[in-house]
């Protein structure tokens, strides 16, 4: 049987927990994972997601971001 390559999901459409996603954040873009889902509680709406950031030299960032901020990884 063969794979199936998965089709590039839109932004911000059907993330969930555990996806790599990537973002802005100041001057660069950063990689993290998602590690909550907190619901439609944002502006007008938005879905927001908790996602964690990796860094080598100080603890893991934590933070709240929109979906449509969000890329798949």
């Amino acid at each position: 049987m063969v794979a199936r390559k998965r089709s590039k999901r839109a932004r911000g459409a059907s993330l969930r927990v555990g996806d790599r996603v990537s973002f802005e954040f100041g001057a660069g873009t950063v990689k993290g994972v998602i590690i909550e889902d907190r619901g439609k509680l944002g502006f007008k709406g938005a879905q927001l997601f908790t996602v964690r950031v990796k860094r080598t030299d100080a603890e893991d960032l934590v933070l709240e971001i929109a979906a449509d901020r969000l890329n798949a990884a």
